[in-house]
């Protein structure tokens, strides 16, 4: 006997229907179990892709963005801004034209009586509490009263600063305490405002500062956020030059009809 045909005689026969059938029944079990694992896996990744196209869809469709926030219509803003900005002009040349003495007579009483820290004051109690007041009128009224076009400004930039602040205080400390307060700021667009805040940040505070969106309302909004002050007041600066744009398209207005 050779010693090949010796080993074969010594090794063992193999068990039907265990190694025969385990080994590669077994792996092409396996493989047929990964790929179902992973259409399935896939499956669902394509119907929470879906659902969340069909949610952003939706969102869009309601005003919103992708985190469920109102979205800011910045077209809309600027559009308003310049029709705001029109309509001052056409209401100061209307006025000049119409009222030009009784006007000219008001303004000077308005300035002997108060004088800037009128203007001051017309400015503070609008940015502070969000009292629908135009404020802009009493910058009218002290250049038709004779104060000169730069002292109007410093005035009525200083009470729409101490004003904003005052709001940004309000929301910093208060708003949180008070349901009230609480209650008052949402009506007035508080929590969309705030909301606007949380996305944009400091663009929005300046938005706000130059354009027709609600100046006040966005200052209780900063402090309810807890936008760092010294952040706060350097945008807010940009309040003297939106006071002195609008004082000067009132200027236009009413001297193009003297």
């Amino acid at each position: 006997m050779s010693w090949a045909a010796g080993c074969l005689r010594a090794a063992p026969a193999a068990e039907p229907g265990r190694d025969a059938g385990r080994g590669p029944d077994r792996r092409l079990d396996g493989i047929s179990a990964t790929q179902r694992r992973l259409a399935l896996t896939s499956g669902r990744r394509g119907a929470i892709a879906a659902t969340m196209d069909r949610a952003s869809d939706d969102a869009r469709a309601a005003g919103l963005d992708a985190e469920g926030e109102p979205a800011l219509d910045l077209r809309g803003v600027l559009v308003t801004a310049v029709l705001v900005m029109m309509g001052f002009t056409l209401v100061a040349a209307g006025l000049g034209w119409l009222f030009r003495e009784p006007l000219l007579a008001t303004g000077r009483w308005f300035v002997a009586n108060f004088g800037g820290p009128g203007i001051a004051v017309g400015f503070f109690f609008p940015d502070a509490f969000t009292m629908p007041v135009p404020n802009d009128a009493f910058t009218a009224f002290g250049l038709w009263g004779g104060m000169g076009f730069g002292e109007v400004v410093a005035w009525g930039s200083l009470g729409s600063l101490v004003g904003g602040t005052t709001g940004w205080a309000i929301g910093r400390y208060l708003l949180a305490r008070s349901v009230r307060l609480r209650a008052y700021i949402k009506r007035r667009g508080g929590d969309e405002m705030a909301a606007h805040l949380r996305r944009g940040g400091r663009w929005f505070l300046a938005l706000a500062a130059v354009s027709p969106v609600p100046y006040s309302v966005t200052c209780w909004a900063a402090g309810a956020t807890k936008m760092p002050y010294p952040e706060f007041i350097a945008i807010s600066l940009l309040r003297i030059p939106r006071v002195a744009a609008f004082l000067f398209l009132i200027e236009r207005g009413f001297v193009s009809v003297l």
